[in-house]
């Protein structure tokens, strides 16, 4: 059993560590997998077509093969329900509650969030190593990443703000919020807005656009080239379900992890149990997948998985996205710590193995 209050009050993020197996620090310890296993941060690398995972219950960083619904799960770095702090070769290597993934060329970044620092894996295609990323950064459970081709920008979610990191010599800026301080500044400059929580970015490298997903305040914020930062969807403060409504007139509830594509902005709607679309033309918000139905209370009830056509399907506390070439969008669902695919058409289908 894991109420809403258990996994999000901080995302309320602490709340969320406490859910996983495992505890942090230098020297490894081990638990035991059970039903709150789960799984968060996807990224798709369009170079070898796999999908990564980071199993923050496992403490594991994996891999599927998007394409086929029946393939397995295969564990690329970390040790089973095992944490730790150690680098090195990926079986030697551990983590602590890993919660987002970001490709940066051929290495995979990782906000090992546990642990308040970011790793990186290296040559993906051949011998795999661990190592500590822009380790001069001082973060604060960062919860989740986007890179543009010059920079990565890091939710640090539990200081409320954003950092921005340059992929040519990992140096690192305070790039939007003010740290500490919670709340719903908007109309101003990156550096004095405030955020509540981020828990989401999404980069258009095409413009420099960034978005983010104030979670604490139900709202999805753009923060344009210029620096302005500007509420483009949701009710600051206010959490809800308002479908097919435009720019602050819609409601969300606990927004997390966004992903771009093309003109359109997915937004991981969690405790609504949808996925949300917002379209940018003109900030109109719809629901591309699930339905805003009532919150289960047993986190391994049978409810809240039906496959379907866009809001036929359901959801349970739904929490990663990426989305590949194709615009097939993948989905971290926590009801028995699913994968789920979702088409270009809405067509919602279950990846059969769990992780």
């Amino acid at each position: 059993m894991q109420s809403t209050t258990k996994f999000f009050t901080v995302m309320a993020v602490s709340a969320l560590l406490t859910a996983c197996p495992g505890s942090g620090g230098d020297s490894s310890s081990t638990a035991t997998a059970s039903s709150t296993t789960t799984i968060y941060g996807l990224a798709y690398d369009s170079t070898n077509g796999k999908l990564y995972v980071a199993n923050a219950g496992r403490n594991t960083i994996q891999s599927i093969d998007p394409t086929d619904l029946t393939s397995s799960p295969t564990t690329i770095a970390g040790g089973d329900n095992v944490a730790g702090t150690t680098n090195g070769d990926s079986t030697s290597a551990r983590f602590y509650s890993p919660f987002a993934l970001a490709m940066s060329g051929t290495s995979l970044l990782i906000a090992d969030t546990g642990n308040s620092i970011l790793r990186k894996i290296t040559s993906l295609t051949g011998t795999k190593t661990v190592s500590n990323y822009a380790t001069a950064g001082n973060f604060n459970l960062p919860t989740a990443l986007a890179a543009s081709t010059t920079d990565l920008y890091v939710a640090d979610t539990n200081v409320h703000t954003i950092k921005k990191i340059s992929l040519a010599d990992e140096s690192i800026l305070p790039w939007a919020g003010t740290s500490g301080t919670a709340g719903t500044t908007t109309g101003v400059n990156r550096l004095t807005a405030l955020f509540n929580l981020p828990a989401g970015i999404a980069v258009d490298t095409a413009t420099g656009v960034v978005y983010v997903s104030d979670s604490g305040n139900h709202s999805i914020r753009k923060i344009d080239a210029a620096g302005n930062v500007t509420t483009i969807a949701g009710v600051a403060g206010t959490s809800g379900y308002k479908n097919s409504a435009t720019g602050t007139s819609a409601k969300f509830n606990l927004p997390t992890n966004l992903v771009l594509f093309g003109n359109s902005l997915f937004v991981i709607d969690t405790n609504n149990h949808a996925i949300r679309k917002i379209d940018l033309s003109t900030n109109s918000v719809t629901t591309f997948a699930g339905s805003a139905g009532a919150i289960d209370t047993d986190l391994n009830a049978s409810s809240g998985s039906s496959d379907g056509t866009g809001t036929s399907a359901s959801f349970y506390f739904p929490r990663g996205i990426a989305v590949d070439g194709a615009a097939n969008l993948y989905v971290s669902d926590q009801d028995r710590t699913k994968l789920r695919k979702i088409s270009s058409a809405g067509v919602v289908s279950t990846f059969t193995k769990t992780f």
